[in-house]
């Protein structure tokens, strides 16, 4: 198991990334090489990161009409992913997301597990990451996510009911483009001032709003976003927050 310790105003980096649908229409890599850039800035630094699904379109006939609106051929969406991302070496996971999962089901081929390989790191549905920080333990919960819930309040809850009986830490999910952190204490007898706080995360997304899914669906705008965790000496989890609309409003696509 890995262990850090931290002193002073060090701090280990967390960082989820999901949502990006290359090959989409819809999907805004300018904004997510600011993600690069961004992340870049940050690796002088320990880290560790979550692939969280959905890298890829992944259109099939049997979805409306995703695969004349495709881009990108599926191949080109695995090589152009593995280029972006190869460049961390710090991957731990890379989940199954329902885009992923839409090949699965009619082909029987795991695109997850070829990008899993080529960044190695672990394919899979959910990811617990267990290390020691100051020498206690810590987990963090990673999966897609399922499901829809048209307003932020309702994500919340729902991701709170949905791993209820998940026991970690912090609990990372992706798949509805939102970006947040929220956290709720408990009760815990074994911490020294009786309580602990789980913390939960939507890691966000790179599609834009016009002519997309939720556009035509009249959903409420996500404009896209990311966002990165850290854990300082006392444990303490702080997040980072980055919305288009707040730091490159220039590249939103309206």
């Amino acid at each position: 198991m890995d262990s850090y310790t931290l002193k002073g105003k060090d701090k280990l980096y967390l960082i989820p990334h999901s949502d990006a649908h290359v090959g989409s229409e819809q999907y805004n890599e300018e904004y997510r090489e600011y993600w690069r850039d961004t992340i870049k800035r940050i690796t002088k630094n320990p880290t560790r990161g979550y692939i969280n699904g959905d890298m890829c379109e992944s259109a099939t006939k049997r979805l409306a009409n995703s695969s004349y609106r495709q881009q990108m051929n599926i191949n080109d969406q695995i090589d152009y992913t593995i280029n972006f991302l190869d460049w961390f070496k710090d991957w731990k996971c890379c989940t199954m997301g329902n885009h992923e999962i839409r090949l699965e089901k009619e082909f029987d081929i795991d695109i997850n597990r070829i990008i899993a390989k080529s960044l190695n790191c672990t394919p899979c549905y959910q990811y617990y990451d267990q290390f020691m920080v100051n020498d206690k333990p810590f987990t963090v919960y990673v999966a897609h996510g399922k499901g829809s819930s048209m307003h932020h309040y309702t994500a919340e809850s729902k991701v709170i009911r949905d791993t209820r009986g998940i026991e970690a830490d912090i609990v990372i999910n992706g798949h509805n483009h939102r970006c947040g952190h929220f956290s709720i204490p408990l009760v815990d007898p074994t911490n020294q001032i009786g309580l602990k706080r789980k913390h939960y995360v939507f890691s966000g997304g790179f599609v834009s709003y016009h002519n997309s899914y939720a556009d035509a669906m009249q959903l409420p705008p996500l404009p896209e976003s990311f966002c990165y965790l850290t854990i300082d000496k006392n444990l303490r989890v702080e997040s980072n927050i980055f919305h288009i609309d707040e730091r490159c409003p220039e590249l939103l696509k309206v």
